[in-house]
Order: C-alpha cells, then structure tokens, then sequence
C-alpha cells in the first residue's frame, strides 16, 4: 500500500450510541477501505460488575486461546513449528531480509 490514500476518522459526539467511521480515499483506486463501528452504552446495574470484568479480562483471554487450540488439536490440526526453532541460522537471514 502506497502513501497516497487520504484516511479521514468520522465520529459524532458519544451519547447513548457511539458511531466512527475511517475510510480512505485513493486518487487511483477511488475508496477502497471503510470500516464503521456502532456501539450502544450499557449500564451496569452494580458498579463492582465492571471491576470484576476487567479483572478477569486477561483470565478470560488465556483461557479462549487454549480452548481455541483444543479445538484445533481435537480436530487433528497440524501444528507447525517457528522456523526459527529448526534452523540455526534463521535469526541472520532474517535480518539480511530487513
């Protein structure tokens, strides 16, 4: 991607709903990239519910991510291993690419 696209950010002030839109406009291939998000706010009937969410926030991700790669094993999935763990010299090549 060239640098030539134009990137504009739309976003109305939040209230109950929140809405931003990021486009971008390229003088050759015309708008080629938009992505809107609409939210609406939700209320927490007890304040300690948003303790306790984003408390539990990195437990909750650790745990998608095995249940996500159970599921993976379960179904007999290939696991390929990091390049650089079978050849010694992959960290030099690697950096004669950059």
């Amino acid at each position: 991607m060239d640098m030539l696209g134009n990137w504009s950010i739309k976003t109305r002030s939040p209230g109950k709903n929140l809405f931003v839109k990021v486009s971008v406009d390229h003088p050759q291939l015309g708008n080629y990239f938009t992505a809107t998000l609409t939210a609406k706010r939700v209320s927490a009937l007890i304040p300690i519910d948003h303790a306790i969410f984003f408390w539990l926030m990195p437990q909750k991700a650790a745990v998608w991510t095995y249940w996500q790669a159970f599921k993976l094993w379960w179904k007999n999935v290939p696991f390929y291993q990091h390049p650089g763990y079978d050849n010694s010299t992959y960290r030099e090549e690697a950096l004669v690419r950059e």
